[in-house]
């Protein structure tokens, strides 16, 4: 897998990441999300989880589709969002 470093300017905070699936996100979900201070994305992820929580199979087979999806899309997401704060790609 491709990593990829951003560094904070002013506070010279690293972070690590890894592009493709994530699978503490698949695995953990909303847990995850916050544990790294994405509280926007866990909280719309939490209010799924309970919404389908009580819809069967359905509901069920909804959040594993809903799992599998943040896996691979919450990388990007997260990159994004550390841009938006001010972290630049290192090599």
């Amino acid at each position: 897998m491709n990593i990829k470093y951003y560094k904070h300017p002013i506070t010279g905070k690293v972070v690590e990441m890894e592009e493709g699936f994530n699978l503490p996100v698949f695995l953990l979900g909303w847990i995850y999300l916050f544990y790294k201070g994405d509280f926007e994305t866990g909280g719309i992820h939490i209010f799924l989880c309970i919404l389908f929580a009580f819809a069967g199979v359905f509901g069920l087979i909804f959040l594993l589709f809903l799992n599998i999806w943040m896996g691979y899309k919450w990388n990007s997401q997260y990159s994004e969002h550390l841009i938006e704060k001010g972290y630049q790609v290192i090599q």
